[in-house]
């Protein structure tokens, strides 16, 4: 770095008699791409300066005061990772490719040093913090409990690939097994030993187990006891011989938590399920416990004597105004008019220019340097909604010490700032054009159209991975995150429907097959994430296992996610996609309800397509007085509009038995729609509210409300 930095320099320098690159400077901004900088920077001194197509999306945060326009363009250069380039009279901002290639290395092998260093931590052995430093060092991961459960998952984990746990996608997963399929990793020798340990002692355990439990159920119903013991039943039953054990990793799709769900598994010689349990694998930079303190409404410990308050901008102040609460019950924003008129142009005015802009801004301010910074997305996390305005000076200086997402660049007169991973957040950077569409059209519309959505899709993340695209569309964007109580919208399956050419769509809604042989490399991708991705919801379909109609979150609530081989992609589909499978489709139509707002104010997003589920939950919850603190939480709805949807059913065949299905919405609510309350829904409406609350009723959700308040007395369908 220090090479390269000397070789811009020596630059500027033979290019000082073309242009005058020592002109003096001052020069504030928050967040903004570099573009947008350079333009900036032109005007005030005069000299032609450019962005590239490959770096003019780098945003950057700057301030200066009377500073040599050479130094200030080698500070950019060197937090961007560029270098600069003489054309005629221009300076234009090139990748500088060697530096971009050894960062790409650094990246990955940072990422095995923390996994590693994470499952050292569960062995309670050293935590090797040397060996995974960014910024001047990271803490050390707390030890789980060694309970037998997390004991055995722990010895499996020291037996496997970090590599291949590091190169897990966010929504991805791998599974590792004693006895791999061409679509699983291995174990490495000797983990039959401990897994034989570990089934006697859960075997010797089960007989006080049991005891336990008589006690614990002996105030529920026989049907409500049932549904308890279903959802625990793998952990309750004797383990006998075991012919293959798996680990599965999943790579949770929240970006903001950095970690790993873990899930073991046992089959016996037929194939079922013989027991299975979960853990989690915890890594440096996990926020999770912050979110916890934040719904019951704790404060962060102080971390130093000292704590200097941010300076907030008055644009940040009213998003962290509008946002406050929505953990608490809070369904309505209200903005200002001007500033929601900035908020959804991302492409003009940055997403990064509010809070995260101001806390660099602050931080800088404390060290009394000029601020030269390149600033990832991930600095404003999709968890900055729910946690606004608890940063200090002191904090946002910890976060950069540990490398949480950024690390300070060594300069003696500059303070400035990059990635902490670079590779990664270059890869992963949001396109701002593509949000600024699909936030127009909402702000426009109420609700953006089917195809709206599955344009953007395919120019961004998946919102489940966290960051500021999953804050814009759970804030602003109705039907892009939430596919009714059934879960997250895939962001896959938005894909693969936005590839579908319009004969394609033509003949699926006339009862036509596509053959998965026929799929062009991207729709195979798409298909390749539903199938053994993080989200994956194979259906078995034979004599024995009928296809269950229930909700995908019913079945985990359940624990009904899988009996046997089957229910496993990397089990039922080994050896990739099959080409003789097809995808048919099935179109349906069904009313919604849409809360009309209070003048000035508008409904987030996931409350905008009330569909007879969320009813249904929302009607439960405040007839339970065992769910009266759930109740507490949720909005009178008041007036509310109804819209019709049309839902497609996708129904990918994979083999004779095994098929994915999938679901997408395309809302249409008329500007002259009915006007019902709650207690007035239209017939239709209210027969499949009524239907799914004597289904939520009878379900698991039903006896954990038992459970919470304590008996029989609790749930009546």
């Amino acid at each position: 770095m220090r090479i390269f930095a000397l070789s811009g320099l020596c630059l500027l320098t033979c290019l000082a008699s073309a242009q005058d690159v020592s002109v003096h400077v001052t020069y504030t901004t928050s967040a903004a791409r570099v573009a947008k900088v350079l333009s900036e920077i032109k005007a005030l001194s005069h000299v032609d300066l450019q962005a590239t197509r490959s770096t003019e999306n780098e945003v950057l945060v700057v301030s200066v005061k009377d500073v040599p326009l050479s130094e200030l363009l080698e500070r950019i250069a060197k937090v961007t990772s560029c270098e600069w380039k003489h054309d005629g009279s221009t300076f234009r901002l090139v990748v500088a490719k060697p530096v971009q290639r050894r960062e790409e290395t650094t990246d990955l092998v940072h990422r095995i040093q923390l996994i590693r260093a994470a499952i050292q931590a569960r062995a309670k052995g050293p935590t090797a913090g040397a060996d995974i430093e960014r910024g001047k060092s990271t803490p050390p991961v707390p030890s789980v409990p060694e309970s037998p459960e997390e004991a055995i998952v722990t010895k499996l984990l020291l037996s496997v690939d970090p590599a291949v746990l590091a190169d897990i996608a966010p929504g991805g997963r791998a599974v590792f097994s004693s006895n791999p399929t061409p679509t699983q990793h291995p174990f490495e020798a000797g983990v039959t030993g401990a897994i034989d340990d570990f089934i006697h002692v859960h075997n010797s355990s089960l007989a006080n187990r049991k005891e336990d439990e008589e006690k614990q159920f002996s105030t529920l119903t026989a049907e409500q006891a049932a549904a308890i013991r279903n959802l625990t039943k793998s952990q309750r039953m004797q383990i006998g011989q075991v012919s293959k054990a798996l680990l599965i990793a999943t790579k949770l799709g929240l970006g903001v938590f950095n970690m790993t769900q873990l899930e073991l598994r046992f089959y016996d010689a037929k194939g079922a399920v013989a027991y299975t349990a979960s853990s989690m694998l915890s890594m440096p930079g996990d926020d999770l416990m912050a979110l916890v303190s934040a719904v019951q409404g704790k404060k962060p410990a102080a971390t130093s004597a000292k704590q200097t308050p941010i300076e907030y901008s008055e644009d940040s102040q009213a998003l962290m105004k509008a946002t406050k609460g929505l953990l608490t019950g809070n369904y309505s924003l209200k903005l200002p008019p001007d500033f929601k008129k900035r908020l959804v142009a991302p492409d003009k005015f940055d997403p990064l220019s509010y809070s995260a802009s101001d806390e660099i801004l602050s931080y800088a301010k404390a060290k009394g340097k000029p601020l030269v910074a390149d600033i990832p997305d991930s600095a404003s996390s999709g968890l900055a909604m729910y946690l606004p305005g608890e940063k200090t000076v002191e904090s946002v200086e910890q976060d950069i010490a540990q490398g949480k997402t950024m690390v300070a660049v060594p300069d003696e007169k500059y303070t400035l700032l990059m990635p902490a991973q670079p590779a990664q957040e270059r890869a992963e950077r949001m396109d701002r054009e593509a949000l600024a569409t699909i936030l127009q059209k909402a702000d426009s519309e109420g609700i953006p159209s089917l195809d709206d959505l599955a344009a953007y899709a395919q120019h961004a993340a998946d919102p489940m991975e966290g960051g500021l695209n999953q804050m814009y569309l759970n804030l602003f964007v109705p039907g892009s995150t939430m596919q009714s109580m059934d879960g997250m919208s895939s962001w896959s399956m938005l894909r693969f429907y936005g590839r579908l050419s319009p004969a394609a769509r033509a003949s699926l809604i006339d009862g036509g097959k596509l053959p998965i042989g026929n799929f062009d490399a991207t729709e195979k991708g798409c298909l390749e994430s539903m199938t053994y991705g993080a989200m994956h919801q194979l259906q078995v379909n034979d004599s024995q296992d009928k296809a269950s109609s229930q909700p995908y979150w019913m079945k985990l609530i359940g624990g009904n996610t899988g009996s046997d081989y089957r229910d496993e992609p990397t089990e039922s589909v080994p050896s990739g996609l099959p080409p003789t499978g097809y995808l048919e489709m099935k179109a349906s139509t069904q009313p919604f309800a849409s809360p009309i707002p209070a003048e000035g104010t508008r409904p987030v997003a996931s409350m905008a397509t009330l569909g007879s589920d969320e009813l249904a939950i929302f009607r439960m919850f405040k007839q339970d007085k065992n769910y009266a603190q759930i109740a507490a939480m949720l909005p009178s709805l008041g007036n509310l509009r109804i819209g019709q949807r049309t839902v497609y059913t996708f129904t990918f065949h994979l083999n004779p038995i095994i098929s994915i299905q999938q679901s997408l919405k395309d809302h249409h609510l008329p500007k002259d729609a009915t006007v019902v309350t709650e207690s007035t829904l239209p017939d239709d409406l209210e027969k499949q509210v009524q239907a799914k609350l004597a289904d939520f009723k009878k379900s698991p959700l039903g006896a954990l409300g038992a459970l919470m308040g304590g008996g029989r007395q609790a749930i009546r369908p």
